[in-house]
């Protein structure tokens, strides 16, 4: 029964198979599926799957993306060599097609006009995944940043600067990655006052000063600004006094090798996260200005975990 409904639904593994590769619909396959399959359905049905990479990266054909995430895609630009890590030299221009058309079909978890900047580590410590899982965020939100602060994120540094969007294509955008000043740590205090620099010189409006500062990294850094956050409390002045509310501040793990945590369960204005899902910003929209504590009970508490009960 199973395998009658299996091929009555033209399930893809099903059709492959069998070689029935021209009866593949590739507007239809999962998302996960066109990642795993894309080689093989180039080498079985080379022209059709060409023609449909060409009008995917193009928009004429839909390509479904909704189960990945940014660094499924990223991680796929790793080039061969140390100074070519995300070159994309080992994809051929049907690939690129493919992922470049993944990449921008990709759910938008965003609320139009939320602003967050993104400081992406890449210290030696974040080798592999959770790397991958930092820079493709940092360009995830960046791409959808508005005014001022469209295209932006950070670098990890003591000394925090401005990365820029550079490039049309997932490819180029990566290649142009400037990977000067970069270090082991990072400054929350100097990251804010370039924010905040950058809304009184724009004169951005109070609807786009970005609503989170979201470091992602394995937390393995010694210092953001001072152990007692008093910097946190003194910059909350800096941005009042020009009209602003400051950003809160989003400690993000993307690895878990050890227990490390910037701050408190009672601090308010940080949240802890872990993860490498994008989606992770839907709930955090909801959660600024609260402190971990608060932002954790409000999860547990949210509709998804009703049915669970503790007797």
């Amino acid at each position: 029964m199973v395998r009658a409904m299996r091929k009555h639904l033209r399930v893809v593994e099903g059709l492959m198979s069998t070689n029935q590769w021209d009866k593949i619909t590739y507007s239809e396959v999962p998302s996960r599926a066109m990642m795993i399959y894309r080689n093989a359905f180039k080498k079985h049905d080379a022209d059709r799957f060409n023609q449909f990479a060409q009008k995917a990266v193009t928009g004429e054909v839909k390509i479904n993306s909704n189960t990945l995430y940014p660094y499924d895609i990223l991680e796929k630009y790793k080039g061969r060599g140390y100074g070519n890590y995300y070159s994309g030299s080992n994809l051929n221009q049907t690939e690129e097609n493919i992922l470049q058309a993944q990449w921008d079909a990709l759910p938008n978890y965003v609320e139009e006009g939320t602003n967050a900047i993104v400081i992406a580590d890449t210290s030696g410590s974040m080798y592999g995944r959770p790397m991958d899982t930092a820079v493709s965020l940092a360009i995830y939100f960046a791409q959808r940043n508005v005014g001022a602060y469209s295209g932006l994120w950070m670098n990890f540094s003591s000394r925090p600067s401005y990365q820029t969007i550079k490039g049309k294509t997932l490819k180029q955008i990566l290649s142009n990655i400037d990977y000067d000043n970069w270090s082991g740590s990072t400054n929350c205090a100097a990251a804010f006052e370039l924010i905040l620099n950058t809304a009184i010189k724009n004169h951005v409006p109070v609807n786009e000063m970005p609503k989170s500062l979201i470091i992602i990294s394995d937390m393995e850094f010694d210092w953001c600004g001072g152990q007692n956050w008093s910097f946190y409390e003194e910059m909350r002045a800096r941005f009042a006094q020009y009209g602003y509310e400051i950003p809160t501040v989003v400690f993000w793990q993307a690895e878990s090798r050890h227990d490390v945590f910037h701050a408190d369960k009672d601090r308010k204005g940080v949240i802890l996260v872990s993860g490498q899902s994008a989606g992770t910003f839907k709930n955090l929209i909801g959660a600024i200005g609260k402190s971990p504590i608060d932002f954790m009970m409000e999860i547990v508490n949210s509709k998804r975990y009703e049915p669970i009960k503790v007797e």
